[in-house]
């Protein structure tokens, strides 16, 4: 919940958390686009032609369900080794790994309060309410700054680079997935 915002500083410095979001935000959809273009491709591939029927699959996906599609559509593609299926299954676990760091960070409370203009970056608290069965409530609360959305949108593009490198190994398969996922980003 916004607070009305203490000072200049301030408010300058939740607009940056605000722009940082939202940059970080938006590198997370262009991946998930990326994934639903790969599962497109693959279909199509594989001698789907109606793209509307490919969009009924991919439409209304989380990123778990994406994942899952890239991945099990991929194993069932002729002629990949093992060591093509094992770079694809490490680009997918990155991803994973991306999606719960997404997940702590969107699925909160958040506190952008006037305590937290006292560094020379916000330090947003993102508090998670979580129910466990044999426990009961479990409050996490996650220190998350301006930096730390910077890094993860970093590492989202290159995220995106990577997925452009499988999506071109579909449509050019002589292409070794392995090969042009190891090249540098």
């Amino acid at each position: 919940m916004f607070k009305k915002y203490e000072n200049k500083k301030h408010k300058d410095q939740a607009n940056e958390f605000l722009h940082e979001l939202g940059e970080f935000v938006l590198s997370f959809e262009r991946v998930c686009e990326s994934m639903r273009f790969a599962i497109i491709l693959m279909l199509r591939s594989q001698g789907l032609n109606n793209e509307n029927m490919a969009h009924v699959i991919v439409g209304d996906k989380s990123s778990a369900d994406l994942q899952m599609l890239v991945g099990a559509f991929y194993m069932e593609m002729p002629n990949q080794d093992d060591e093509d299926k094992k770079a694809v299954k490490k680009l997918l676990k990155r991803i994973k790994d991306t999606t719960e760091k997404r997940n702590i960070i969107l699925h909160n409370s958040w506190d952008l309060g006037h305590i937290a203009s006292w560094g020379t970056e916000i330090m947003a608290v993102a508090t998670r309410y979580r129910t466990k069965q044999n426990s009961g409530a479990i409050i996490e609360p996650h220190g998350i700054n301006p930096s730390y959305l910077r890094e993860l949108s970093i590492d989202l593009t290159e995220i995106q680079i990577l997925m452009q490198r499988f999506i071109t190994c579909i449509v050019q398969p002589q292409l070794k997935v392995t090969e042009e996922l190891n090249k540098p980003c």
